[in-house]
């Protein structure tokens, strides 16, 4: 007989019973080997082993339980805490006092080296991220307004007349400041000079797009910028992404980081405010391809336009790390994500430290649209930071 079954006779407490069960022992050894009987019993002692060991299992499974459910606890906590900290650690990772002071002498400065293009940049940014105006910015503010052609438009130091991308941003500029103040001059004329040569550059349509939707989001220019911006793609394996330019007759030119998350960032304001399927489309495809980049490199780029028979050079660099943030948070990639924490790293790693209290190109210079650049990124992104309620295991 079987072991287990054989154990059951120590658990009989009256003499009777095992007087009993002693007797029925001796009659199933007298059977015949493979009797029916006998492996009925064998079966009712495994079963009894099973039994008796399914407490003690469960017992064992419901202490791991415990265990994984407090280690889950613990994780979401920690991961609570760090959510928590995060505005705290970028607030902290920035001197507003020490960047204001910096800026107060690099607005003057910088006004008189680089013209209105950069300008125009660092007060649209500024006025994105600051709520008020400071005497500094209002001294810009009426230095904008002064720069104006008698006719409309707006142009740098480096071009002869006004062109579109600059005129663009002037009034997005102006617009953050002075909602009442007539524009409609300028938005002709911005709109009149938006030739094949505008159409081919996607640092110029996302500028001019991005002011467009501000000023008059349902206008046939609105639709135009759209139609030329996703035009201006190119085909990269499975994948339409812009290039630095989408001129004829290019040889290969390859997917630009920083022009691709210009795009993605004026393509998600589109989406918002006018939804279409072939936007959606191209949004998906271009955030597809920036979550996949960990090379965010600076860019640096030269509009050469043909003005009179010549070339008109205009250098125009791209903080391309602050750009990815900027482009990815606003697609709706969560600010936790691995790819916006690469990319809000690489900001940090430009900043100056206390004693510039600015972001650095790369080669030292400390232009301010570059540190509103970084400061609105890193709002961005701190918004984008989730509220969850802490969990834990009842």
């Amino acid at each position: 007989m079987t072991t287990p079954v054989i154990d059951m006779a120590g658990r009989l407490i009256d003499p009777l019973d095992r007087e009993t069960y002693a007797a029925l022992v001796s009659y199933v050894n007298s059977l015949p080997p493979g009797d029916e009987l006998i492996r009925l019993l064998e079966m009712l002692g495994l079963l009894s082993a099973v039994g008796q060991r399914i407490p003690d299992a469960l017992g064992e499974f419901l202490q791991e339980l415990r265990d994984q459910t407090k280690a889950v606890a613990t994780y979401y906590g920690q991961v609570d805490t760090r959510l928590s900290a995060l505005p705290q650690e970028i607030a902290s990772g920035v001197d507003p006092a020490a960047i204001a002071k910096a800026m107060s002498e690099s607005f003057r400065q910088q006004l008189r080296q680089t013209g209105l293009l950069d300008a125009a940049q660092l007060l649209k940014v500024a006025t994105d991220t600051i709520n008020s105006l400071a005497a500094d910015l209002i001294q810009v503010v009426e230095s904008l307004r002064k720069m104006a052609y008698p006719s409309g438009g707006y142009a740098s130091l480096e071009q002869s007349g006004p062109r579109p991308e600059v005129t663009a941003m002037v009034l997005n500029a102006l617009r953050q400041v002075a909602a009442t103040e007539d524009l409609n001059a300028h938005i002709a004329l911005m709109e009149r000079d938006l030739g094949d040569f505008e159409k081919s550059r996607p640092f110029i349509l996302t500028t001019m797009l991005e002011t467009s939707l501000l000023l008059k989001p349902r206008t046939k220019l609105v639709e135009t910028l759209i139609d030329s911006l996703l035009a201006a793609r190119r085909p990269y394996g499975d994948r339409l992404l812009w290039p630095e330019k989408a001129e004829p007759l290019l040889i290969d030119p390859d997917p630009s980081v920083a022009h691709t998350a210009r795009a993605v960032r004026v393509l998600a304001s589109v989406q918002a405010i006018r939804p279409a399927s072939q936007v959606r489309e191209a949004l998906e495809q271009a955030v597809a391809w920036l979550l996949e980049q960990r090379d965010l490199h600076n860019a640096y780029e030269v509009t050469e336009r043909p003005v009179n028979g010549g070339l008109e050079p205009v250098h125009v660099r791209h903080f391309t790390a602050a750009w990815v943030v900027k482009a990815l948070v606003s697609a709706g990639v969560p600010a936790a994500h691995p790819s916006v924490s690469n990319a809000v790293a690489q900001i940090w790693h430009s900043y100056g430290g206390d004693t510039a209290a600015l972001w650095a190109w790369d080669n030292g210079d400390l232009p301010i649209w570059m540190t509103f650049d970084a400061v609105e990124a890193l709002k961005l992104a701190n918004l984008a930071v989730p509220t969850r309620p802490s969990w834990t295991p009842s």
